[in-house]
């Protein structure tokens, strides 16, 4: 007998066995890809009213998908080539300590701007080693920015974008 024939004997007996489990496994799937929260985030400039003036300053902009409230615990620069390392401090743009007041809730299919420091996220680009400017040309970010959800989900973007531009290297202007 051949494995043709013997799968072609038992399909009728496997069949009607098998359907419950796969039915049972997609809708676990499915209901797992639903409650988990969709949120995406970019950097983008805006100008900010400061008692000099108007200067350009970064944002994160975090976007929530999801059908639900999602909460923002933590915000931070990684830096590091290999392995990315956490800055000891928050990548939050602030005057005051105090303005600092986690976490911050995204409602359901809206956004939240928050300011990024670009002096922490130049500091670390500069400090960068020579294998990070070198894999930087390659075009792989020498910072990043992570925003982590009270869930436990991490989003990471490059902060390249939030470098100050005179600080771009000059291959980029």
């Amino acid at each position: 007998m051949s494995i043709l024939q013997i799968l072609k004997d038992y399909s009728p007996l496997v069949s009607p066995i098998l359907s419950p489990f796969v039915a049972a496994i997609t809708a676990i799937v499915l209901f797992q890809r639903k409650e988990q929260e969709r949120v995406h985030c970019t950097i983008e400039w805006k100008y900010v009213g400061h008692p000099d003036g108007q200067r350009e300053e970064p944002f994160l902009i975090v976007h929530n998908r999801s059908d639900r409230s999602v909460a923002i615990k933590d915000l931070r620069f990684l830096s590091g080539v290999l392995g990315r390392n956490p800055s000891e401090t928050t990548a939050l743009g602030y005057d005051d300590p105090e303005h600092i007041d986690f976490p911050y809730l995204v409602e359901p299919g809206k956004l939240r701007s928050m300011q990024l420091d670009e002096y922490q996220a130049t500091n670390i680009a500069d400090a960068a080693s020579w294998v990070g400017r070198l894999l930087s040309r390659m075009g792989r970010p020498r910072v990043r920015v992570q925003a982590t959800t009270t869930a436990g989900k991490r989003i990471t973007v490059s902060a390249e974008d939030a470098i100050a531009w005179k600080k771009k290297p000059t291959w980029l202007q």
